[in-house]
């Protein structure tokens, strides 16, 4: 599972037309994200700034990393914090204007979450 993510993560985050000698990194592993988790990775989304957003359904979050590696947790489990919280996130998307939007699957709900962080 892990691997077919890095390789949607290349597929999505990198042009189709890289010259040979191009390079590539892992951007997000489990120690990264201290204090909070990743487990379980199960979706991948990425935005015209090439931000990229990285759901966890084990860990019941996603998180958000720049083009220059700032990794931050935009929702975790408590979903919006008014009693509709997240869990086993499976899906993630993002739109034109920077929104983007989660599904729960274990939680049979969705988040949008604006790009200033308001959920």
């Amino acid at each position: 599972m892990q691997l077919l993510l890095i390789m949607a993560i290349m597929l999505l985050a990198f042009p189709a037309h890289a010259q040979p000698g191009f390079e590539f990194s892992e951007l997000l592993n489990a120690t990264d994200v201290d204090p909070a988790t990743l487990a379980t990775p199960s979706a991948v989304s990425v935005d015209s700034d090439g931000n990229v957003y990285v759901a966890a359904a084990a860990s019941h979050n996603v998180f958000k990393i720049t083009p220059d590696n700032t990794i931050t947790e935009i929702i975790d489990a408590t979903g919006d914090g008014m009693g509709n919280a997240l869990d086993s996130p499976t899906d993630v998307a993002v739109d034109a204007t920077g929104n983007v939007y989660v599904v729960g699957n274990g939680s049979s709900n969705a988040f949008a979450i604006t790009p200033v962080g308001t959920i």
